[in-house]
């Protein structure tokens, strides 16, 4: 199977999947499997993972292709149709029904890039720490998050979620750093993480490490809040990752009321778009996976890439869209 690629890159390194042995489709199958899992769970809880004799540091030019390639004009929702649904979520939000929502469309372009010219483009462009390639003959997707879903490390297991973007420069650094929309947005993401992990931690184990940092890439600064809980032995790695995705940062708020409601609004489903990409040990007891945002994904000849942000009851339609267009413009760059 020497055409199945499936790797994990944190800015300049990369670690292969070695070895394998089979692919695996369900979470029965998942709990069965001996060996090293990489792969991912969708949005909506889809599973698709390569179970590897081994995790192997590779060189990431060793994964890259630098070939250029062309990609026409990505199509998704205009604005009007976009302001449409800001407006229905904003009479859900006027009236309580939710705090917060994370609202997504799909853009689409036709393509003959590679998965490995991609991963190329993207890494170049912006190196993040919680990169993934799975090029399989079933299966292309390219992720270049920047976001931790989870990290779990025995019995200890850790949030990262983000909420917050400005292009890289100072007085954006100030413009974030102060932004009272963005503070209390991250701040709700906050409170429904912690909800997740209260499901399964260690009573009073919960803890808000760090509430709000500012952290920066080659091109933008984000914010983010580290939050800690301590698992119980009974509370299976899998039972953990069933309890907490989709990640809080990228549904809303209260969680399951605001992905009930974007269900019916969003035109496609996400998929492995804002599900989460990562590994699981062999033993089970570590595993790390990132938010799966600024992710692509390869079928005939077409690229989908999604786009989307947190929508509260002061935001501006207009700004939240073209934030939209901002975040796809990485492809052309």
């Amino acid at each position: 199977m020497s055409s199945y690629q499936f790797a994990l890159i944190d800015k300049t390194k990369a670690y292969l999947g070695v070895g394998l042995k089979t692919i695996v489709r369900s979470w029965a199958e998942l709990e069965r499997a001996r060996g090293i899992a990489i792969g991912y769970i969708s949005y909506e809880g889809d599973l698709y993972f390569g179970i590897f004799q081994s995790l192997q540091p590779v060189p990431l030019r060793s994964l890259t292709d630098a070939t250029p390639f062309r990609l026409t004009k990505l199509k998704g929702e205009s604005f009007s149709q976009y302001q449409k649904k800001i407006l229905k979520i904003k009479k859900h939000l006027s009236i309580g029904d939710i705090y917060q929502a994370n609202y997504c469309y799909r853009l689409s372009a036709k393509t003959h890039a590679t998965p490995n010219q991609l991963l190329y483009h993207f890494t170049h462009k912006q190196p993040t720490p919680y990169a993934a390639l799975i090029n399989t003959p079933e299966v292309k997707i390219v992720s270049n998050s920047p976001e931790l879903g989870v990290s779990i490390r025995e019995q200890l297991v850790e949030c990262r979620p983000m909420k917050g973007t400005r292009p890289r420069g100072k007085n954006m650094y100030r413009e974030l750093l102060k932004r009272a929309k963005d503070k209390a947005e991250l701040d709700m993401i906050i409170d429904g993480c912690r909800n997740d992990l209260a499901q399964f931690a260690i009573p009073g184990s919960v803890v808000v490490k760090k509430r709000r940092e500012i952290v920066g890439y080659s091109t933008v600064w984000q914010a983010q809040s580290v939050i800690q809980a301590r698992r119980p032995k009974s509370a299976t790695t899998l039972d953990v990752l069933k309890k907490i995705l989709p990640f809080a940062s990228v549904t809303g708020a209260p969680k399951l009321r605001a992905i009930e409601l974007l269900k019916n609004l969003e035109q496609h489903p996400r998929g492995v778009y804002c599900g989460g990409i990562g590994y699981i040990s062999a033993n089970k007891q570590r595993a790390e996976f990132n938010v799966a945002i600024r992710t692509a994904t390869l079928k005939h000849d077409t690229l989908h890439y999604y786009v989307g942000g947190g929508i509260t009851f002061d935001s501006d339609a207009k700004q939240e869209y073209q934030e939209t267009i901002d975040k796809a413009a990485v492809l052309y760059s």
